[in-house]
């Protein structure tokens, strides 16, 4: 069962989290929290809200660029003077969940959805009616009575009748809320991570949206703590993580009836079916919305169902494809009868020999059959989410009840805690955990490599020292990756056309002595590695393969490739030419780098690929945020040019697209012009040339007419000498709405108004 939160143990937890986090300076202190919450009062407190008026007082509230407005405080602060995060995060979406903002681009008022434009009169009146909402939501709760949940459903109620804007939906209000009262509204501003943190501690949530009887739940439990509301939040944070979702997952065949249960059990994971479909990453873009378009158009294109089935099943693709993510629970399941839990551990893969080939990699922590307390909502859908609190907390038992936690461990006090993964290297160290090998791969310039290597180093420094790579001391980063005469638990190799079995395996080798040419058996990289790796058991060892697909990769492995999956490390098969027994130790784990512009993953030997994992790198604008060359935004100006080489460079092009990485120096975005003329004349063109063959129409497409000479079929490479404007200018032409909204910015900081609008909580 799970502990309720009110055990004495349970309370113990939370109180001796909060002291580490004390210890370790994540938590501020007391006294210090408390000026804090003063200093922001004094900034932004009801009576400054009431007197201000006119054009200061929509730009004080509402300009998110503006350093000195409640917006920015809320959401970007963090100095020597304040750190808004430390009171909950409001990140996320666009400025218009403040409801109306200043547009950068051209410094008008919009509101709504649609962005209407405001006069500012129109502007100042919207303003001052938000204000006043927010002010008498303030007022009510200085006047609340009591704590109790029923007050807080009586305070969202009301909060809720304001006749225009409803103070009671917005998690920016809640935050205000909380940093004038903050031990009566709590520090989540959001109500799906209210309801994580009472289903971790088995209480069931009274609603599925309204923040406030959420808000009041956690007060009635922070309240019996002796500590501020804040700390005793994030300790409760801290022990649970954050916030996961619950799915149901069909396990029979909707034409043959056939049950996949015992195969996904037994191979651990879940999976759908629609396998005419083919391997849904084909179909996925950064866009949630172009993603499941694309999904409609396949499927309509395979299917003559009715419209209703038809969006019912494309959004069941898109939620296991894009919306199930890593730690989720869900529930394996035959019509109304559940046959397991299980703990999500893994990214989508794709296995084409499979009835139901989309898979998720799951950890079990419960099989039997049996029933949920509410049946109805474990119908016959293959893919849903839970929503029933009373199923989640019966799927959060029976996960318990046969794994023996309900939470990540507790750390024991002597032991100082690891911070969080990266979220790519945590990846990878999933997909080894179940594989034992893994291949990045994606577009040239998009960090396979660089974080090939960082996975290495990072995971081998934690299992072998507990610490992570930077916190290292030099003898130790040596241990780790090797100085040159010693190899460490990390090693390089690079596959190529000419590198054979007899490299990587074993094989007979010339060698000169006394001037005489001898052959003699050697074993190669692999080999020595393995033998290595078994004599050491109690270490990991980490062998990074870069280029991998460049060379031969049956004839390199040769009868090895069927040693190397997973469930057969340990067994042992005789070599054909030294006649030894050889095993692949349960301590070696591979990582190989694929770059797709070379090529296509689909052509891989389909042995290697069914026992490796695949990880996607594709182009990361967001890591070029911020980063300008006169006008132009060099993410934005990046993500153009993909677009350009996607439409004109055939079905492959996604695998050609230009990674962020060539754009990156000591992994910061370039902000030298030099450096970036440099990129573009060496690296860029170049690269383009070789994709186009040279088609200078096709590369004008691509690069535009400022760059190609269409008629004289050159390239103007004296745009990347002398005046920049005039490289500018043809830049632009890839781009030209660019033109129009882009300038350099005064703060970074804030979100991009362009995106697409997000939920408000």
């Amino acid at each position: 069962m799970f502990f309720s939160f009110y055990t004495d143990e349970q309370k113990d937890k939370i109180i001796e989290k909060r002291q580490q986090m004390l210890e370790s300076g994540q938590l501020t202190r007391e006294e210090e929290l408390m000026q804090d919450y003063r200093r922001f009062q004094a900034q932004f407190g009801v009576g400054i809200l009431e007197s201000l008026h006119g054009e200061d007082l929509i730009e004080t509230i509402f300009n998110v660029s503006n350093k000195d407005s409640l917006a920015y405080w809320l959401e970007f602060k963090k100095d020597e003077d304040f750190n808004t995060r430390m009171f909950g995060s409001i990140a996320g979406g666009v400025a218009l969940k403040y409801i109306m903002y200043k547009r950068k681009a051209d410094q008008k008022w919009v509101v709504g959805h649609k962005q209407q434009e405001l006069r500012l009169n129109e502007a100042i009146r919207i303003g001052s009616d938000i204000r006043d909402a927010i002010l008498r939501g303030a007022e009510l709760i200085r006047g609340l009575e009591d704590l109790s949940v029923a007050s807080y459903e009586t305070l969202q109620r009301k909060l809720d009748e304001e006749p225009e804007y409803k103070a009671g939906r917005y998690g920016w209000i809640h935050k205000y809320y909380h940093m004038l009262f903050p031990e009566t509204i709590d520090q989540y501003h959001s109500a799906f991570y209210h309801q994580h943190i009472l289903l971790c501690l088995g209480i069931k949530p009274v609603s599925q949206d309204q923040l406030y009887p959420l808000t009041g739940q956690m007060i009635q439990i922070t309240k019996e703590l002796p500590m501020p509301t804040l700390h005793a939040e994030h300790a409760i944070g801290a022990l649970y993580g954050p916030p996961i979702n619950y799915f149901r997952i069909g396990t029979r065949d909707g034409h043959s009836e056939a049950s996949m249960w015992d195969l996904m059990y037994s191979n651990e994971y879940v999976s759908i079916g629609w396998k005419e479909m083919g391997d849904l990453q084909a179909y996925r873009t950064d866009n949630d919305g172009q993603t499941r378009k694309n999904l409609r158009n396949a499927y309509e294109s395979l299917w003559n169902t009715n419209p209703s089935l038809a969006s019912r099943q494309v959004n069941e693709m898109l939620r296991f494809l894009t919306g199930m993510q890593v730690n989720d629970l869900v529930a394996a399941c035959d019509g109304e009868t559940l046959l397991g839990v299980g703990r999500v551990t893994g990214e989508y893969e794709y296995f084409s020999e499979l009835d139901f080939p989309h898979i998720r990699p799951v950890e079990w922590l419960y099989a039997g059959r049996t029933k949920l307390k509410d049946p109805k909502e474990n119908n016959q859908s293959t893919m849903r989410q839970y929503k029933n609190f009373d199923n989640i907390l019966n799927l959060r038992e029976l996960a318990a009840s046969n794994a023996g936690i309900t939470t990540p461990p507790v750390i024991a006090r002597d032991d100082k805690p690891l911070p969080p993964l990266d979220e790519t290297v945590r990846r990878i160290e999933d997909v080894l955990k179940r594989k034992s090998q893994v291949i990045l791969y994606g577009p040239p310039g998009t960090g396979k490599t660089y974080y090939a290597e960082k996975a290495a180093r990072e995971l081998s420094a934690r299992k072998h020292f507990r610490k992570p790579f930077s916190d290292l001391n030099e003898t130790e980063k040596t241990t780790v990756t090797g100085d040159g005469r010693n190899s460490g638990f990390v090693r390089v190799c690079c596959f190529h056309p000419s590198y054979g079995y007899e490299d990587f395996i074993e094989g007979i080798k010339p060698k000169i002595i006394n001037n005489n040419t001898q052959f003699e058996l050697t074993d190669g990289i692999f080999k020595s590695f393995c033998k290595e790796a078994a004599a050491r058991p109690e270490n990991d060892f980490f062998l990074i393969i870069d280029e991998i697909n460049r060379g031969d990769i049956s004839r390199i492995f040769g009868e090895l490739i069927m040693l190397v999956e997973h469930n057969k490390r340990g067994k042992a098969l005789t070599l054909p030419v030294s006649g030894e027994s050889f095993q692949i130790p349960r301590n070696i784990y591979i990582i190989g780098t694929m770059n797709t512009a070379d090529r296509s993953i689909a052509l891989l030997d389909t042995a290697l690929r069914r026992r490796f994992g695949f990880i996607e790198f594709l182009p990361e604008y967001g890591l070029l945020s911020g980063a300008y060359f006169g006008v132009i935004p060099l993410a934005e100006w990046l993500k153009q040019l993909n677009e350009r080489i996607c439409r004109n460079l055939g079905r492959d092009a996604r695998n050609l697209q230009i990674g962020h990485s060539y754009f990156m120096k000591d992994e910061k975005a370039i902000s030298s012009v030099d450096l970036f003329r440099k990129v573009l004349s060496e690296d860029i063109l170049p690269l383009i040339e070789e994709y186009c063959y040279g088609d200078y129409g096709m590369m004008a497409e691509i690069l535009g007419t400022g760059i190609v000479d269409r008629a004289s079929q050159t390239l103007q490479y004296q745009l990347f000498e002398g005046d920049f404007s005039e490289l500018e200018n043809a830049l632009l032409q890839l781009c030209p709405g660019i033109q129009r909204t882009g300038a350099e910015p005064e703060d970074t900081e804030p979100e991009d108004d362009e995106q697409t609008v997000g939920d408000e909580v």
